[in-house]
């Protein structure tokens, strides 16, 4: 039986099971995160560092313009805010993978050591590199976004280069389509509903975030 046949059958069984499996990993995704609060801190920087250049960009250093009709007046400094948000990104990037790294650390009773996490991936930083640049270029497309996700879970944890990783993360996807679905489907749902809540949606979809992460690792560890 195919896995569209799966899918569709009367019964529902290989839904309800994939359904089941994804809902697991979420919840020991959540249940790592907040065993270990750690993991929630790497995520915390490209924020603080987005935040502190808005602040700089908006009261401390403003562009001023004079008009002969409304004189003088104050612009946010957007070129501050463009570098705050390329800054952000390039440690946003990182932190992902300290994240990931943190997280299979907490999964496999080692214990989450943040420093530790960041060394590993420093270590590796030009192959990880790419492998976030034909992730991010995955994802775009949505339909390889599975791939995308689990092609730097897979990149981490198994010190794979970007070749190998994508392979694995097809052969992963492929392997694991329902599960897959039902996960990257409750990701989506969830970080639209974050997204309509104001003030502290943002707040919440970090916290998502980082348990959607874990979640990931732990899929990938069982089912890989």
């Amino acid at each position: 039986m195919s896995i569209v046949q799966k899918l569709i059958s009367p019964s529902g069984l290989y839904y309800r099971e994939s359904m089941s499996e994804a809902l697991n990993s979420i919840s020991v995704g959540a249940n790592t995160a907040f065993k270990n609060p750690v993991i929630f801190v790497p995520a915390l920087i490209p924020l603080v560092i987005h935040a502190a250049f808005a602040y700089l960009a908006h009261y401390v250093f403003t562009t001023e313009y004079y008009t002969p009709y409304w004189g003088a007046y104050r612009v946010p400094n957007y070129g501050l805010l463009t570098l705050g948000s390329l800054i952000a990104s390039i440690v946003g990037f990182i932190v992902g993978f300290v994240i990931i790294d943190m997280a299979h650390d907490a999964l496999i009773s080692r214990g989450p050591d943040m420093s530790r996490s960041f060394n590993k991936v420093m270590s590796r930083i030009g192959p990880l590199t790419v492998v976030a640049i034909v992730a991010a270029v995955l994802a775009i497309t949505i339909v390889l976004l599975p791939v995308s996700i689990f092609m730097s879970v897979i990149a981490m944890i198994e010190t794979l280069d970007v070749g190998e990783s994508i392979k694995r993360a097809f052969s992963f996807v492929g392997k694991n389509l329902g599960e897959v679905i039902v996960y990257i489907i409750i990701v989506i749902v969830v970080a639209i509903i974050l997204g309509l809540i104001p003030v502290v949606g943002s707040a919440l979809y970090w916290i998502a975030n980082v348990i959607f992460t874990a979640a990931a690792v732990d899929l990938y560890l069982r089912k890989g």
